[in-house]
């Protein structure tokens, strides 16, 4: 156990590794915006539209302890990196102990393949991780639980309220759960003890002891009457599409665009296996097509990242998570908690793309909690399939036996080949990450300086990208020193805010639509308008029916609606709204 805990902690490293290195993306210096912009004073909903913007809760209190004890912001966006870092290894260390019960290789291997995993090599808290996280916690206490307790399922409900803040779709769940105590109830019969209602209800207060202090949170800055009245506004800001529904098209595109035929091969199989009636007879069969396209699965989601498209990787968990039900219908005697835990692993994956712009980019993210579990479902097959020794003393059985043991070896051995490359490429995203993004590129490290002011102080970026960030906050610096009024910054990054103490008024800029005169309807609906409107020449924007627009049409925007006067600065325009 202490060797595994070992191997974790060291692959912890890479993680490291990565988080010392890159300039913020637009996606990571978003997720600190809203508890950051909190503490300044904005209110949730109200100067916030974004549809993801609970998440914030969950980290106001590590950024205020972080403010406390630095005096301000700068260098928060490498502590909530290290944040990630360490949450994610003590949860891979607690994957190792819950499936150790399965044996050692296939618990470590799990661990691993849960630690490594990060979409598009984003090793920083966002609302996937505060979610899956949790989650992961929770499924793994409860479903492998040894018997009842109630501080345990307190603190399960604790976490999946925290799990819901950051992917509200989960309380799906909750009500699921609780429909299912009262027909259970109702029937009358002897049941799980999970459906029993005092499970229920020590859950339900492990989920108010969360619930309470975010409602206090949350009323703390505006009544509720008009909180609830603020939250349409996330339909205005163009962050939340009528067309989610539909994303799943777009995962199953990426599948099948890297996979090809193989990926409706793996469907094929699946269907075909559980129309089999006599699917127990021809287990190793089955088995060994489900591995043969899994590992080719492996193959052509890995070989586009020779050419630098590294966005097939991120669909790496599906081979393991495809392998891992086929095997478990295939098995005869079923460990019922396996399945609980890939299911809601499914489960999931479909929730976050109800409420994802992004689904191809997340990739398979919820089979990563379904991979926990795929390993020792295969290993119940192959106990199955191939026992230790034959009882038979004929010559043909023991033959027979043999030519089982070894094709179930084999098969075995190209599962642990599957897990391996996955592991290799979480690995391999965490060590190049996006070459257009981040300092690294290529597998070699570009010549390299570390920032030492802003909200990213203490990272290593490339010596172009510290100066566009530097002379970003020059302009900043000057905009604070002419005016006590609130600005507001047109760029695709948020990591400006971390080097301020001046409250902004803005909200997230992804997929802002122009044509909607979203702007002035947020200055009209807050009652104020910007002192100054800072617009970075290097700043990206999302215009009509998905054209990018430039500096000029944001700089037109605002001197239309607006009486300003103009001044070049370092990285961009300085607009001061006239009164």
């Amino acid at each position: 156990m202490i060797i595994g805990w070992a191997i974790i902690i060291a692959a912890a490293g890479l993680l490291i590794h990565r988080a010392l290195f890159g300039i913020a993306t637009p996606d990571e210096s978003f997720y600190l915006t809203i508890p950051y912009r909190f503490l300044k004073g904005d209110a949730f909903f109200i100067n916030e539209w974004h549809v993801a913007q609970l998440s914030g809760a969950l980290q106001c209190l590590p950024v205020l302890f972080f403010v406390k004890v630095f005096g301000s912001g700068e260098g928060i966006i490498l502590f909530f990196r290290l944040l990630y870092v360490f949450c994610h290894t003590v949860v891979s260390c607690f994957v190792f102990k819950k499936i150790s019960r399965y044996g050692f290789l296939p618990a470590l291997l799990s661990a691993l393949m849960f630690e490594l995993y990060a979409p598009e090599s984003l090793v920083f808290p966002n609302y996937y991780t505060m979610s899956l996280v949790p989650l992961t916690v929770i499924v793994l206490m409860l479903f492998f639980a040894e018997k009842p307790s109630a501080v345990r399922d307190i603190f399960c409900g604790f976490l999946f309220a925290c799990a819901v803040l950051a992917e509200p779709l989960l309380s799906l769940l909750y009500f699921a759960y609780f429909a299912a105590v009262i027909i259970a109830l109702i029937a009358k019969k002897k049941t799980n003890a999970f459906l029993l209602p005092k499970r229920f209800l020590q859950i339900t207060a492990g989920v108010l002891a969360a619930a309470v202090p975010f409602f206090v949170l949350l009323l703390s800055r505006a009544s509720l009457q008009k909180t609830l009245a603020a939250i349409g506004n996330i339909f205005r800001s163009g962050e939340y599409s009528s067309q989610t529904m539909f994303l799943y098209g777009s995962l199953v595109a990426a599948l099948y665009h890297y996979g090809s035929v193989v990926f409706v091969a793996s469907l094929v199989c699946i269907a075909a296996i559980l129309v089999d009636r006599n699917r127990s007879r021809r287990k190793l069969l089955w088995l060994s097509l489900s591995v043969a396209i899994a590992v080719f699965l492996t193959v052509m989601f890995t070989v586009p990242a020779f050419k630098g498209d590294m966005l097939p990787l991120l669909h790496i968990p599906y081979a393991a998570a495809f392998l891992g039900i086929c095997a478990y219908v295939l098995t005869d005697n079923k460990d019922k908690k396996l399945l609980a835990v890939w299911l809601t692993g499914f489960l999931y994956l479909i929730l976050i793309g109800l409420n994802s712009e992004a689904l191809e980019y997340i990739g398979s993210y919820g089979f990563v909690l379904s991979n926990v579990v795929f390993l020792p479902i295969i290993l119940n097959l192959i106990k199955e399939i191939a026992p230790a020794a034959s009882e038979s003393k004929e010559e043909s059985s023991e033959k027979a036996g043999r030519r089982k043991r070894l094709a179930a070896g084999v098969s075995l051995a190209l599962v642990c080949v599957v897990a391996v490359i996955s592991l290799a490429a979480s690995a391999f995203i965490l060590s190049v990450g996006d070459p257009g993004a981040y300092v690294m590129g290529r597998g070699e490290l570009t010549e390299v300086v570390v920032l030492d002011r802003g909200g990213l102080k203490g990272i290593r970026v490339r010596e172009d990208q510290k100066a566009v960030y530097g002379a970003v906050l020059d302009d900043i610096a000057l905009i604070e020193a002419s005016s006590s009024g609130k600005y507001t910054v047109m760029s695709d990054d948020s990591w400006y805010l971390y080097s301020s103490d001046r409250a902004p008024l803005t909200f997230t800029l992804w997929y802002l639509n122009w044509m909607n005169d979203t702007y002035m309807q947020y200055y009209d609906y807050v009652g104020e308008n910007p002192s100054y409107i800072y617009i970075i020449n290097r700043s990206f924007f999302i215009g009509p029916a998905g054209t990018e627009m430039d500096v000029s049409d944001a700089f037109d925007y605002f001197t239309t609606h607006f009486n300003c006067s103009v001044t070049q600065g370092k990285a961009g325009y300085i607009l001061k709204v006239e009164s």
